[in-house]
């Protein structure tokens, strides 16, 4: 049997420097494609889907306010947008 580590929530502050950290990455990412840089493409992105899926564990239990829900909501748009 296969045990996972349960990590504990994170706060709303860290949350948000996640978000920041994912688009970070997925900035780099497009430099990568624009510089046809693909081993370095395939390894950011490897670990962008590694992050993504750790944060989707780690944010279900955090209760963010308005202005931190706008935060976030921006950050995924500006990520949504470099993936297009």
């Amino acid at each position: 049997m296969i045990e996972t580590k349960t990590r504990p929530a994170l706060s709303a502050v860290q949350v948000l420097r996640a978000y920041e950290d994912l688009l970070t990455r997925s900035t780099y990412m497009l430099d990568c494609v624009q510089r046809h840089d693909w081993g370095a493409l395939v390894e950011e992105e490897a670990r962008y889907v590694l992050e993504v899926e750790e944060l989707s564990r780690t944010e279900r239990d955090t209760t963010l306010d308005a202005v931190q829900r706008d935060r976030k909501a921006a950050l995924l748009e500006q990520i949504l947008d470099q993936d297009m």
